[in-house]
């Protein structure tokens, strides 16, 4: 992957070329993808993908990375506002709306791209670079996972984080991939209070 450049005009040309990625990833899949639709979408000229990328497996990385960054950020402004919450109102940490808050926000985060997602899973596989950076990435959510496990003062901690992060996720992938019929509030309400289960002591 190429530096990331310094100047203003340049980060802006960067994004706006990652934006376009995104949008072609998602509308069209990762064949019919290149770095012609990428600058053609991002309204610049193919030359300048190449000073700011190697190929369309340059920018999915760029975009892996990313999108890792902002769920990280996310979960972790969900949690500090329900501690603040809870401290407003004297009152202890709704584990259950935490989790609830959470799963919402990562089903509407994979909603909006879901094809997206399905070409960095499948990429992932493929590419090694992306699939270090897919598991660098699941390896911190899990950490950031069993940290707020552990603030909570559960037994088997390790266990509890692991299955919130496993139902977490198959809840959503099923909701957003799999296209269930079922509410998706409903599944994620009840997903969270069954997740909350784990914390009553």
């Amino acid at each position: 992957m190429k530096a990331l450049p310094i100047q203003k005009r340049a980060l802006l040309k960067r994004s706006a070329l990652i934006e376009s990625a995104i949008v072609s990833f998602n509308n069209a899949g990762y064949e019919a993808t290149t770095a012609k639709t990428i600058a053609s979408g991002a309204g610049v000229a193919v030359g300048t993908f190449y000073q700011y990328f190697e190929n369309k497996d340059d920018i999915l990385a760029a975009i892996a990375e990313q999108r890792f960054t902002h769920i990280e950020s996310n979960l972790q402004l969900i949690r500090l506002s329900n501690i603040v919450d809870a401290a407003d109102k004297t009152a202890e940490l709704d584990v259950e709306d935490t989790l609830c808050k959470a799963m919402h926000f990562i089903y509407e985060f994979h909603a909006a791209d879901a094809e997206l997602h399905q070409v960095l899973e499948y990429r992932k596989r493929i590419d090694p670079r992306l699939g270090n950076i897919s598991s660098l990435g699941e390896m911190e959510l899990q950490r950031k996972v069993l940290h707020f496990v552990r603030s909570l003062n559960v037994d088997l901690p390790e266990l509890v984080a692991e299955n919130i992060f496993a139902m977490a996720e198959g809840v959503v992938h099923r909701h957003v991939f799999e296209h269930s019929d079922s509410d998706k509030d409903k599944a994620i309400a009840n997903a969270a209070k069954i997740l909350a289960a784990f914390f009553q002591q």
